[in-house]
């Protein structure tokens, strides 16, 4: 699903209280793990980018690489 076919989607309304209640929390524990695995996602990227360089050409090696990030963690 790409994000423009949200825009299609159609929810049904209700009043009922409970039913609202349940869905907000099912939705807000949703959207915070959108929001965790996004952060963990742009993190990932920027390891990526600072390490894949250097690896390709060389100048270090998968065990120094790997030394480097648990120095992080």
């Amino acid at each position: 699903m790409k994000a423009d076919d949200l825009a299609d989607l159609t929810f049904p309304l209700t009043k009922d209280a409970r039913a609202l209640e349940r869905f907000e929390s099912h939705a807000s524990s949703e959207l915070q793990l959108a929001q965790t695995l996004a952060v963990e996602s742009h993190t990932l990227a920027e390891l990526r980018d600072a390490l894949l360089p250097p690896l390709m050409d060389g100048t270090l090696r998968v065990k120094d690489a790997v030394a480097q990030v648990e120095e992080v963690l």
